[in-house]
């Protein structure tokens, strides 16, 4: 697929998934910014739930049966020894609690994945926990998905644990590091 700026409201075509999306249909699922000329997923195009095609089930381009999104967050600076929190990604680690999502229906989190571009170095360690708030943000918990980065390593995931959430949580990503070196961080968890 060639890369082009797309003038608002100009009809376009979208290949996601081995599946292409037409204007204006594509159009839901992508905002462009009249601005910047600059699209961008809205929402992600709607996949059949069962598969339609023969080449669907190779490719599994259809959905399980459950709506599936990622929440992920960021920490480009070295975070130093302290508590911090992710931001959006590509930003520097934030001094208080950052709302990166919002949960719209009962949901359940799961795999929470980490990739450092510096790791924490010698036994210092990174400890990267997935947070949540039903109060508007007003207080945070630590939920059970969480991960250490240590040493030498770049990378950690929690793929065992899972927690439910109701519609209106707030989620973030917190952590705990003991290393000045630590940085370069993205997180995400899978809501499903």
């Amino acid at each position: 697929m060639s890369k082009e700026t797309i003038s608002e409201g100009r009809a376009f075509i979208v290949e996601y998934k081995s599946r292409v999306y037409d204007s204006p249909a594509a159009v839901d699922a992508f905002k462009v910014d009249g601005n910047t000329g600059k699209a961008a997923f809205n929402v992600c195009p709607a996949v059949p739930a069962t598969p339609s095609l023969s080449t669907d089930v190779a490719s599994k381009d259809y959905v399980d049966g459950a709506v599936k999104m990622i929440v992920a967050g960021g920490g480009s600076d070295a975070a130093g020894i302290a508590t911090k929190y992710l931001a959006a990604i590509g930003a520097v680690h934030a001094a208080a609690a950052t709302v990166l999502g919002i949960i719209s229906s009962a949901r359940v989190l799961q795999n929470l994945y980490v990739d450092m571009a510096t790791a924490p170095g010698g036994a210092d360690t990174y400890i990267v926990t997935v947070i949540k708030s039903v109060d508007h943000g007003s207080t945070w918990t630590d939920t059970a998905l969480t991960c250490t980065v240590t040493g030498a390593a770049k990378s950690a995931s929690d793929t065992t644990h899972t927690v439910s959430v109701v519609a209106g949580t707030l989620l973030g990503i917190k952590v705990v590091s003991s290393a000045g070196l630590a940085a370069g961080t993205t997180a995400g968890i899978e809501v499903i």
